[in-house]
Formats: structure tokens, C-alpha cells, sequence
């Protein structure tokens, strides 16, 4: 994963610097502005001397970047496992927390003021949460204890809330210290590579290519490494679109990625992938109650971010839309006014203008 993310971002950033290299060749002004994979690339020697902060503090961010990163696989790759045995699609269908976290670390570290529609929102993704987690604890009772459910389910969260730390830390480094998002990736993915690298100090990372390669035949083998191979590319794409879409946007309508077609993956997953028993069987009624309040996460996430405007209780005022408007209609009040004013004058100077007198032009 660690190495797709790196072979993304350091190509794109090679490129975007070839790319810029020549743009300087044919305009040689001290701002150079191009576009490409839909990032503006500015190449600024003030703006360089601008950052907010200096490069030990930047190479620290960048590095807690990767660490929130890693540690969030590692809870839900190895130690969630160990603890429960969950539904396979829990992780997703509480990822409606990144907006939460994210909104909250935006609102009071960064000082961004929500809309009311947007704190709304908040409340209804909220509440979705907890039943979830309440229909997980009255189907799973049997499955676990609610002692180490319990447990799974805080580290869930946890993995989830160090997603919205490391977004934080990409929007921060390109708002503020105008660092190019693939050199972001570039580096966080590096200081990725040495934290797994410390961690499979006392591992063989390798045992299960091994273990499968003395299982298989010559062509399945030849398949897992061609799976591997499209997983790497698959990381290397996913990556760059997530801290592009980060970027260029929020934290919080990136994560609306993450959760959008929950409802159909948790379709799929109750038919192929035995999700969602009790005791032992498929239960409808958990699938259904898991599949609405998926719809109502989405469709709030959805409002949050401003992609649906509800014109009711006054949740329409704050949107950008409609802020947007009501300054075009300021602005154009503001124009007749100045019309009138004008025709106002005219008229007065008509009146005060003597009967012989000629008019001025």
C-alpha cells in the first residue's frame, strides 16, 4: 500500500515539476501557474518565504501524517481481529464518524465557523451512529461479549478519528505552507515504508508470499503476484485521489466518499459475504435497519457538504448557494440605487437651472 502511494505521488510530482521546468522556459515570471491531474502548481519565491512554519515543524507534520495512517491500519488489521469478531462491513457503515471528527478539529482548531444545516447534519449522523452501534451490540450478543465489542468498537472509532488527523495535516500543509499535495504524498508514504519496515523488525513480511508459492501451482502463483501487482496500482490511484480531493475541497467532503454507496455495498455483502446473521442465519430486519440508516448517513453527509439544500426551517440560509444569491441581488440593489440617485440629481439640476439658461454638456 505504502509503496503505491509512493510510486503515485513521486511520478505525478516528477511530472508536475518537468511540466513546470518548461512553463518557466517560456514565461520567466517570478509566479508560474499551471494546471495538471487537476492540482494548480504555484511556483511562487514569495509565497516559498510565507509558510507558516519551518521546515523541522513541516517534516514533523508530515511524518505524524504517515504515523496516524499507519496506526489505523495496523488497529484494524491486527488488533480489532484479535479482540472480536465483527460484522465485515462495521468498519464502513461507522466511517459517518470521519465528518464528525473532522467538522469538530475544523470548527475549533482552525476556528471555521459550521452552518446551522451543517450542525444539524452533524446531529443526524450522530444519532445514526448509535443506533448502529445498538443494533451491532443486541444482534452480535451472541457471537461476543459486549465487553470486547465494546472494546472493538471504541478502537474503530479511534483508527477512524486518526483518518481525520492525518486529512487535517495534508489541508494544513497545502493551505498554509503551499506544499504541492504530491509532495505531501510523496513523503508521508517514505516515512510509511520506515514505520513498517520497524514494525516487521521481529516478522518475516514475506512468509505468506512464501507460504502460498510452496501451496500453489506455477499459475495461480503467477495470479497472486498479478493481484498484488493490481493492488499496488489500485493504492497508488486511490491515494492521490484522496488527498486530491482533500485538498481542493474539505476533509469532510472527502469522507463522503467513503460512506456514499454503503447501502449497496451492505446489499452485497449480506448475500456474498455471510454478513449480517443471527445466530448463525441471515437476518432481514438487521439488514434493513443497517440499510436506512446507511440512506439517512449518506443523505446527511450529503446536506453537510452542501451537495442537497434543504429549503426548510432555515437550514437553506447558511449555504454557500444562497449566500451566493442573496450578494447578487445586494449587488443589484445596490447598482438601481445608484441609478436612481443619478436620475435624482439630474432632475435637480433641471429644477435649480435658471429659464434662459442653456443646458451643460
Amino acid at each position: 500500500m505504502h509503496l503505491g502511494e509512493f510510486f503515485g505521488g513521486l511520478s505525478i510530482y516528477l511530472y508536475q515539476r518537468a511540466f513546470l521546468k518548461k512553463g518557466k522556459n517560456i514565461n520567466n515570471n517570478d509566479s508560474e501557474r499551471f494546471k495538471t491531474f487537476g492540482v494548480k502548481i504555484i511556483h511562487s519565491k514569495a509565497m516559498q518565504m510565507n509558510q507558516a512554519d519551518g521546515s523541522i515543524k513541516i517534516v514533523l507534520l508530515m511524518f505524524f501524517g504517515a504515523f496516524f495512517d499507519f496506526i489505523e491500519y495496523v488497529i484494524l488489521s491486527f488488533f480489532i481481529p484479535k479482540i472480536a469478531k465483527m460484522s465485515p462491513t462495521a468498519d464502513i457503515r461507522l466511517a459517518g464518524i470521519i465528518t464528525i471528527s473532522s467538522s469538530l478539529i475544523f470548527t475549533f482548531a482552525l476556528k471555521l465557523k459550521i452552518g446551522m444545516h451543517q450542525f444539524y447534519s452533524l446531529i443526524m449522523i450522530g444519532i445514526c451512529l448509535v443506533l448502529i452501534n445498538i443494533i451491532e451490540f443486541i444482534y452480535q450478543r451472541k457471537v461476543e461479549s459486549f465487553e470486547k465489542l465494546l472494546i472493538a468498537y471504541i478502537l474503530t472509532y479511534i483508527s477512524f478519528i486518526f483518518t481525520t488527523f492525518t486529512d487535517v495535516i495534508e489541508k494544513y500543509l497545502n493551505e498554509f505552507n503551499f506544499l504541492n499535495p504530491m509532495l505531501i504524498l510523496t513523503v508521508e508514504a517514505s516515512f510509511g515504508i520506515l514505520l513498517v519496515g520497524i514494525y516487521s523488525i521481529s516478522k518475516n513480511p514475506f512468509q505468506e508470499i512464501i507460504k502460498y508459492h510452496e501451496e500453489l501451482d506455477t499459475g495461480n502463483f503467477i495470479l497472486l503476484i498479478f493481484l498484488l501487482f493490481l493492488f499496488f496500482v489500485l493504492s497508488a490511484g486511490i491515494n492521490v485521489y484522496k488527498i486530491l480531493s482533500n485538498v481542493l475541497y474539505t476533509p469532510m467532503a472527502k469522507t463522503v466518499s467513503l460512506y456514499v454507496l454503503n447501502p449497496f455495498l451492505i446489499i452485497y455483502s449480506f448475500f456474498y459475504d455471510n454478513d449480517f446473521l443471527y445466530e448463525g442465519e441471515p437476518n432481514a430486519v438487521y439488514l434493513i435497519l443497517n440499510v436506512i440508516l446507511a440512506f439517512i448517513i449518506d443523505f446527511f453527509g450529503c446536506v453537510y457538504n452542501e451537495f442537497f439544500i434543504l429549503y426548510c426551517f432555515g437550514l437553506e440560509y447558511e449555504t454557500h448557494y444562497e449566500i451566493s444569491k442573496r450578494s447578487n441581488i445586494q449587488n443589484q440593489l445596490i447598482k438601481l440605487n445608484d441609478i436612481f440617485d443619478d436620475d435624482f440629481d439630474i432632475n435637480n439640476d433641471d429644477e435649480k437651472r435658471p429659464e434662459n439658461s442653456e443646458p451643460i454638456l
